[in-house]
């Protein structure tokens, strides 16, 4: 039967990734454990020397030492082998020797430069090339002029060598020489980050609609979720000198939006941004940002002003763009070169569009049609278009009816549900499929499958491999799926009516259950099986989530409680949040100081953790699953 093929499949995922966790963690234990004494005391030390500017060249002479030593390379890489560095760390840190890594994983391919990466690849026995062609691309040889590479080019009889410039170093990234000389290709295309009401412009216009949505419209975690996720704010004003960049008025109309978002209870835990299409406007709204938001709040909500180039690879909940151009005061050339048709170009904007996850608020100066190029035509012109028919979209996915059902079995269960009381949406958009019915009751939804034998069962009466991949990228998605047959609807339509109804109740307990302990759901079974549970704030529980994930320096364990909390930097006030939490769990016999370093000690390495924040630390989150403020 499909249900019960639908549930072992589910279970066996979720016993894979068990296990494979629980792989790590042992292979981590034991290659710490089997360290000596001098192994240890050598990566205190050189735990200590990253702590240094590694920048300055007065550190270059110990660093090159360090690597110099191929031994103590080994056993580096022996107890901790895997690292993630930038390609200067590589330099700096271990041998240029060939094979020193098993795989080197390089991401954000488009951006990396032939010389830069050789290096690199160099080392390594086998590469994986991420990136994406049609985001940024590298701006080749920053260090010399591109007249001097061409030059050197052609004395080294290169141009020879290589008449069809394949590694040409100023016309060729890393990404586009993997994809001719790689030997596999992969296409990543499941989208996790942005709503789809953000992503489909740029997956419909750069991505031939091949990229699965894994949100769908409903998945809101900030904000009202009745709001568009796009708006556009039309500033009439001019610029403040004719023939610049700057708009005082829309920075101003910025800088306000900003300061009534970080008011909203509904945008309390949301990260912001503002991109300006312009140098000059970010220049003048940072100012703006300086002068009329304290520091405190610009770090709660990790705000960042910047124009695309800056944005590639960072992301925030709900960014404010500042296009500038009035069509009055501003040259148009100038609005022409910023959506020109070049690859740069569109990867530029195309990251530009691509950064938000929750919302989008454009503002403008001029109208719409005024934002073409010379031909009329523009990528920021149908963008614009693009938010302004996600603005005024009202399409409310609880009304839809039951003629959208596809099958009368589909129409059978769906009235039988409403009767008992359930909100039943039909043939419900998510992951590039439509769902057959979405169940919902107070705060929790599932995603139910009716499976007739004419569309989802073989020649042999098994579930079909599709509904079943269908099935994991929707469960991948944070989707429970219940699958209905249709003989077992047949013979006792109660017992599934009951089936729905008790899915929903553990939905709902998992959507309901504190944050850390389904976190901590998913350690070995070492640290989930003992009953023991201790009561921290959420500074602590970061702390102690840092300790147990192997990080002993204090600057490192900071660090890596800083990605816990979900900062994206370590600023002051963070900074001394998470000192206040080390003091407090040391007094509480949870962790050991030990001059730089620290460690969880009794209760603190493996009792589960409860997480209470204090009174004044209790921020209201909008769940847009369950549609509540939490």
């Amino acid at each position: 039967m499909s249900d019960e093929l639908g549930d072992q499949a589910s279970r066996r995922r979720e016993e894979l990734l068990k296990h494979s966790l629980q792989i790590l963690s042992s292979a981590a234990e034991q290659r710490t454990g089997e360290a000596t004494r001098a192994q240890r005391n050598q990566l205190k030390e050189f735990s200590k020397l990253l702590g240094r500017n590694q920048t300055s060249f007065r550190n270059f002479s110990v660093f090159d030492r360090m690597k110099a030593d191929r031994a103590r390379c080994e056993m580096l890489l022996k107890i901790l082998p895997c690292w993630i560095m930038s390609p200067d760390d590589v330099a700096r840190l271990f041998p240029c020797a060939p094979g020193v890594f098993d795989v080197v994983i390089i991401d954000e391919a488009s951006q990396c430069d032939l010389p830069s990466m050789t290096p690199v690849l160099y080392r390594a026995k086998q590469a994986i090339i991420a990136g994406d062609s049609k985001q940024m691309q590298a701006q080749r040889f920053a260090f010399t002029a591109v007249q001097v590479a061409a030059q050197a080019w052609r004395e080294h009889n290169l141009d020879k060598l290589d008449p069809d410039g394949t590694f040409d170093p100023g016309k060729v990234s890393l990404l586009e020489l993997a994809s001719v000389r790689g030997s596999e290709e992969a296409f990543l295309d499941e989208h996790f980050r942005s709503l789809p009401g953000i992503i489909s412009f740029s997956n419909d216009r750069w991505y031939r609609s091949r990229m699965r949505l894994m949100r769908d419209p409903d998945d809101r975690r900030v904000g009202d979720p009745d709001a568009p996720v796009c708006r556009l704010h039309y500033v009439k004003g001019a610029l403040v000198t004719p023939n610049t960049q700057e708009n005082q008025l829309e920075a101003q109309a910025v800088v306000t939006e900003l300061r009534s978002l970080m008011a909203n209870p509904g945008y309390s835990d949301a990260s912001l941004g503002v991109v300006c299409l312009f140098e000059q406007q970010v220049g003048l709204i940072q100012e703006l940002v300086a002068e009329q938001i304290d520091e405190e709040m610009r770090d709660a909500h990790d705000l960042v002003v910047v124009n695309p180039d800056g944005f590639q690879g960072d992301e925030r909940d709900v960014l404010l763009y500042s296009l500038s151009y009035d069509a009055t005061n501003m040259d148009q050339a100038a609005l022409s070169a910023r959506q020109a048709d070049r690859p740069h170009i569109q990867g530029m904007l195309n990251v530009a569009f691509t950064r938000a996850r929750e919302e989008v608020h454009v503002f403008h100066s001029a109208p719409i049609e005024q934002f073409g190029m010379a031909s009329g035509e523009g990528a920021i012109k149908d963008w614009l278009a693009h938010c302004a028919k996600v603005e005024t979209a009202t399409v409310d996915t609880g009304t839809l009816g039951v003629q959208r059902a596809q099958s009368e079995f589909e129409v059978e269960v769906m009235e039988a549900l409403r009767a008992q009381g359930f909100k039943v949406t039909p043939q419900y958009p998510s992951c590039g499929f439509f769902i057959d019915l979405v169940a919902q009751k107070d705060d929790a939804r599932i995603a139910i499958e009716c499976d007739g034998e004419l569309w989802h069962e073989d020649e042999h009466g098994n579930l079909k491999t599709e509904d079943l991949h269908r099935q994991e990228i929707l469960e991948r998605a944070r989707w429970h799926v219940l699958r209905i047959p249709y003989r077992k609807w047949r013979a006792d339509p109660a017992s599934q009516i009951a089936r729905v109804s008790r899915a929903l109740v553990e939905s709902c307990h998992t959507e309901t259950a504190d944050e850390s302990a389904q976190r901590e759901s998913s350690l070995p079974d070492r640290a989930v099986a003992t009953a023991k549970t201790i009561t921290v704030d959420a500074h602590e529980a970061a702390v102690l989530r840092a300790l147990r994930g192997g990080a002993t320096d204090r600057e490192h364990v900071l660090r890596t409680a800083r990605v816990q909390l979900g900062r994206s930097k370590l600023g002051s006030r963070i900074r001394a949040s998470l000192e206040s939490a080390i003091a407090s769990l040391e007094s509480r016999k949870l962790v050991a100081v030990e001059e730089s370093e620290l460690f969880a000690t009794g209760d603190g390495k493996d009792a589960l953790l409860s997480v209470a924040a204090a009174r004044s630390l209790i921020r209201r989150r909008y769940d847009g699953r369950s549609r509540r403020w939490r």
